[in-house]
């Protein structure tokens, strides 16, 4: 558990910074850092949270890279859309708020 050791002011930072996060996904990230800091086993937390192995190994090497205030982010961009402008127009025109039905 050696490679996961925090000090205990880090694991009240990334605390401290997990209650302040609205995104589920970003909040997960910081909690599997920490809980590995605070002795739990990858796969304990891996089970916990619901993901792989390794992706509780690359939250943490990332939380060495790129530090507290970055790891977590999710820097999705996303795709270019493929409608034309007009396309997009007509499609916005057919589709409205409140026509959208809640199931």
């Amino acid at each position: 558990m050696e490679l996961y050791q925090l000090t205990q002011s880090e694991i009240a930072a990334l605390k401290a910074l997990h209650n302040t996060l609205k995104r589920k996904r970003e909040a997960d990230r910081v909690k599997a850092v920490y809980r590995l800091g605070a002795g739990y086993s990858v796969s304990d937390v891996a089970f916990i949270l619901d993901v792989a192995e390794e992706t509780v190994r690359l939250y943490f090497q990332r939380y060495r890279e790129l530090g507290k205030d970055h790891f977590y982010q999710l820097n999705y961009t996303g795709k270019a859309s493929l409608l034309t402008e007009q396309q997009e127009e007509q499609l916005n025109s057919q589709v409205s708020p409140k026509s959208r039905t809640v199931f």
